[in-house]
Formats: structure tokens, C-alpha cells, sequence
């Protein structure tokens, strides 16, 4: 096996605002640093946003044999780590194993040596840093470099997609995958609509969809407070979609601490009329297998895809499903 030179495999990395070395390892950040560190003081929020949700290593290679290691760093307790490795657009193989801190390694086995495309899902529930990339010797590597329109999706464990055994099966990635774009998962487990991140400078080609679970209502959060982070994003040049909170039947008749039903907290954003630039995405989700545990506010895997594929129609280009957001790159030898 020869390694590949970090700068090389390090190139592929998508779904990143930047990038940070820690404890021999390459971590990629989907939040700006200033916001991981305003995170620090409050545990279970930093480790959520620490996580690699949407983080993924995209590239072409002729190799047979691939090895991959890294190291982990808990974050969403109770949820396993879950690495997905896309093969020409078909999903191969998921890992899974429990999250404990540490060295972790992957390595996949593939028939004749030819060309194809990979993308490396990271696990949405946990950091996972990458320390090395092998494939076999006289194989070339080459990283895709995405070009064009960048999604971003801002929201809670809904956006981050803490129900699903995928990540690469997260509504935010099915959506981009639906419209074949890039992009950003910023979903933050256990945030509300006073809590969202704030974002880098965006261009006008990138678009915002702002996601809402039930918790959003449970907590008393007023739903005008949602809409007006909607504005201040579409101020900013970004179409913006919001997500309304999924049904939830044992609640839906019960009023919050504000003397709002869920039906009422709906309507309010449901006033944010459509328009060219702006969409509330009408869900109709599954539910969370465990209500109990997640305030039944979490969409199953089912629901991810639903919702995933709801806010691709929003791009208008759901008639249009490629297997993959790879490019024609052209491959030459890695180092």
C-alpha cells in the first residue's frame, strides 16, 4: 500500500469551512472557528457542532484497495459511528462501531483495477479526523474540486440528521445529492432559533435552508424569531427555504408554554409567503422511532429522504437525480 501525501487527499474535502490539525489528525470544520469557541462553554452544543456531519472525502482513483485512518471524538451520545463509502454513485459499504475516543481505520477491497469515484460520508453524530489515506502502489489519486452553487443547511438535529444510520443518507445530503450540488451541513443537535450559527460570507449562487424540529415549538421558542433569521439570511443574497416541524400526533392538540399548538406554530411560518426566494417546505415525516428520547421531533431515515427530496423540488431540478456530484476530473498520479 503507498500513502497518499496529505495535500493531495486533503484537497477532496467537502462539506468544510476550514480545516484544523488536532492530535495528529486532520479535522474538518463546518462552522467557523469563532463559533466552535463561543460553543466551548456549553459541552453537548461544541460536541454536536464538532461533529462531521456532511464532512466527506471526495476523489477519483484506479485503485483496488483502499485504507483509510483517523481518530474520533465523541459527540452525540448514544449514537453510533457510521462511515458511508460511495462507490460510482452507489453506496458500497457503511461501518459502524461504537464512539469511543481514538485511532479508528476502514479498508475496502474492490474488484479490477479501473477508474472510479469515491465519497467518503464521515459520521454525522461524531468528529472524526483523518490522519491517513492508502491505495495500492502504482495507483493514481486525484481530488474532485467542486465548482458552482453551495447549499447550507442551518437548523437542529433535524438538519443534522441524528435519526438516520447514514450520513450520507441526512435529508441535507439527499438533497444535494438530488440537485447535484455542494454542500454544507451546519445543523446543530439540541440548538433552537435564538441558538443558530452565524455563517461566513456567502455568495449569491449559494442557498439557505433553514430547518425546525418540533423541539422549536416544545420549548416555548416564538415563531417569528425563526422568520426573522429567515430575513436577515435572505438580506444577505441567499434563497431561503424554512422547514415547518414534522407532525407530531400525541402533541398536536396540546398547547406550549407560550399558549401556542403546534398547528398555530406552523401557521405563523407557513405567513412567510412563497416567493422566488423564499419557501416553508410543507413536511409530511415519519416520526422518531424512540419518541420518548427524541421528544418525537426527529424524522426516521424514511423522513430524511422524504424531506430530502422535498427540498431539492425547491431548486426545481427534481426531475434531475444523478448518482453522483463527481465531475469529469481528469485523473494523473498522486505525489
Amino acid at each position: 500500500m503507498r500513502v497518499v501525501p496529505r495535500p493531495v487527499w486533503s484537497a477532496g474535502l467537502r462539506g468544510v469551512v476550514s480545516t484544523v490539525e488536532k492530535e495528529g489528525a486532520l479535522w474538518g470544520l463546518r462552522h467557523p472557528p469563532a463559533l466552535l469557541e463561543a460553543l466551548t462553554p456549553q459541552p453537548e452544543l461544541f460536541a454536536s457542532a464538532f461533529a462531521s456531519a456532511g464532512v466527506r472525502l471526495v476523489f477519483r482513483s484506479d485503485t483496488s484497495k483502499l485504507r483509510i485512518r483517523g481518530r474520533l471524538i465523541p459527540g452525540v451520545e448514544g449514537v453510533p459511528a457510521t462511515i458511508d463509502v460511495i462507490v460510482d454513485g452507489n453506496l458500497h459499504h457503511p461501518w459502524r462501531w461504537d464512539a469511543r475516543p481514538g485511532p479508528w481505520a476502514i479498508e475496502l477491497g474492490l474488484p479490477h483495477v479501473r477508474e472510479r469515484r469515491f465519497e467518503i460520508y464521515l459520521s454525522h453524530a461524531h468528529a472524526l479526523g483523518l490522519t491517513s489515506v492508502e491505495v495500492r502502489e502504482g495507483s493514481a489519486l486525484e481530488p474532485y474540486q467542486t465548482l458552482g452553487p453551495r447549499l447550507w443547511f442551518m437548523g437542529d438535529a433535524v438538519a443534522q440528521g441524528l435519526e438516520s444510520h447514514h450520513p450520507a443518507l441526512t435529508y441535507a445530503a439527499e438533497a444535494a445529492r438530488r440537485a447535484g450540488l455542494d454542500f454544507i451541513n451546519a445543523g446543530v443537535s439540541g440548538t433552537v432559533a435564538g441558538q443558530l450559527p452565524a455563517l461566513p460570507p456567502m455568495t449569491p449562487l449559494e442557498r439557505i435552508f433553514v430547518g425546525f424540529g418540533s423541539q422549536d415549538w416544545e420549548s416555548g421558542q416564538d415563531p417569528q424569531g425563526i422568520l426573522t433569521v429567515a430575513r436577515t439570511l435572505e438580506c444577505r443574497g441567499a434563497p431561503v427555504a424554512i422547514v415547518e416541524p414534522p407532525p407530531w400526533p400525541e402533541r398536536e392538540g396540546l398547547e406550549n408554554g407560550r399558549g401556542r399548538t403546534l398547528d398555530a406554530f406552523r401557521n405563523v411560518l407557513r405567513s412567510w409567503e412563497d416567493g422566488p426566494h423564499r419557501r416553508v417546505v410543507k413536511s409530511a415525516l415519519h416520526l422518531s422511532r424512540d419518541p420518548e428520547r427524541y421528544c418525537g421531533s426527529h424524522p426516521t431515515e424514511d423522513g430524511q429522504v422524504t424531506l430530502g427530496a422535498a427540498a431539492a423540488s425547491l431548486l426545481g431540478r427534481s426531475g434531475r437525480r444523478p448518482t453522483s456530484i463527481l465531475g469529469n476530473a481528469v485523473l494523473r498520479p498522486a505525489g
